[in-house]
Formats: C-alpha cells, sequence, structure tokens
C-alpha cells in the first residue's frame, strides 16, 4: 500500500471526517503550549538579560530555548 491508497481507504472508510481525526485534542494541547513558551520566554529573557532595553542574540537563544524546553515538558503527559 502507497500513500494514495492509504488515503483513497481513509476516505473510503470514514469519509473527509477522517481525515480531521485526532485534531481536536491536539488542538487542545497546542494552546496551552504555546501560551507557556510565550510566558516562559519572557521570564528567562528578564533573567538572563544584562541589560534590559539590548538583549543580545545569545540571551535571545537561551531564553527561548528553555521556554521550548519549559513547555514541552509540562505539556508532555498530554501527548
Amino acid at each position: 500500500m502507497n500513500i494514495y491508497d492509504g488515503f483513497k481507504q481513509m476516505l473510503k472508510e470514514g469519509g473527509v471526517a477522517s481525515l480531521w481525526r485526532g485534531n481536536g485534542m491536539n488542538v487542545v494541547k497546542i494552546a496551552p503550549e504555546t501560551a507557556i513558551k510565550f510566558m516562559a520566554y519572557e521570564q528567562y529573557k528578564n533573567l538572563f538579560a544584562k541589560d534590559k532595553q539590548n538583549i543580545t542574540t545569545s540571551e535571545r537563544f537561551l531564553a527561548g530555548s528553555l521556554a521550548g524546553a519549559t513547555a514541552q515538558t509540562s505539556i508532555y503527559p498530554m501527548e
């Protein structure tokens, strides 16, 4: 079976709605993950920035990396 055959089989068994099966939980997971990521990024940025007006690239990178890790760690049980 190739991708095209699998796609046809999905449409045959469940109709167009089968293409969106499982998407609802993904939306429920993404909203809080994004909110946590934005909040954590701002908190880490304020924590690591030596000069709050001029944040260096490395400070932004560190804040973004830790924000992503924080968000993923907190949301992982939902997956």
